[in-house]
């Protein structure tokens, strides 16, 4: 049975609140307070578990980076591991493999709605390493990882910079405005304006692609390295 619903509480996490790679309580439902005290230690996840989608979009691993309390819907299975044995952030990164992907899919049931079984997610394996390796991995990939966030990040600001100057352009060329473009002087100051404003962007973009290449070549690297 579904759990109860309330209009305040425990947060109840779905597939949605997850579908991104991470955890999104910005338009969670609730449970009873109630409720969540009378679950069991393994349905109550804890900063570093990790939650694995099973039906539908199944197999997006997501690190629990919180201490919030909350609870999660059954389509879901919350993994934890013996840190004694396997870390686990390097248990994060080993579940977005397309290996394991792939390795999932194989065991997924169901035809409108592919569901992985509990049981067999159980029997997949990742690869392992020592302690110390697992450190040296988790850094390696935390770091290049970060730094692929702030290039996707920047080079979302300067596709968004585009778009904006895009309108604009747009707005000035048809509705005249301060360009005055009815005017032969106001296309002369049209124009530079765009010249500009075009060499601005590509100057952004060479940047961003300077640092997709550095990116690129450190993974490259790093997977030598962690191999």
């Amino acid at each position: 049975m579904p759990p109860p619903k309330s209009s305040r509480g425990i947060p109840l996490v779905v597939i949605s609140n997850v579908n991104k790679g991470k955890l999104d309580f910005s338009e969670t439902r609730f449970v009873p307070q109630d409720y969540y005290d009378k679950l069991t230690d393994t349905r109550k996840p804890e900063s570093g578990d990790v939650l694995y989608t099973l039906v539908g979009t199944y197999g997006i691993p997501v690190l629990v980076d919180t201490n919030r309390a909350f609870c999660f819907q059954r389509h879901m299975a919350l993994l934890k591991s013996n840190e004694e044995a396997v870390l686990q952030r390097y248990l994060w990164y080993a579940l977005q493999q397309r290996n394991f992907y792939q390795s999932a899919t194989k065991i997924a049931k169901g035809t409108a709605q592919l569901t992985v079984p509990i049981k067999g997610l159980r029997q997949l394996t990742i690869p392992m390493a020592s302690l110390p390796e697992q450190q040296e991995i988790v850094a390696v990939l935390d770091r290049l990882l970060g730094r692929e966030e702030e290039v996707r990040q920047s080079a979302e600001s300067v596709l968004a910079a585009i778009d904006s100057m895009k309108q604009s352009i747009l707005a000035r060329a048809f509705h005249g405005g301060a360009w005055g473009v009815t005017s032969r002087a106001g296309c002369a100051t049209a124009e530079r304006l765009l010249a500009t404003t075009l060499l601005f962007l590509f100057l952004c973009l060479f940047f961003v692609l300077g640092e997709l290449g550095s990116l690129v070549r450190q993974r490259i690297a790093a997977f030598y390295y962690v191999i």
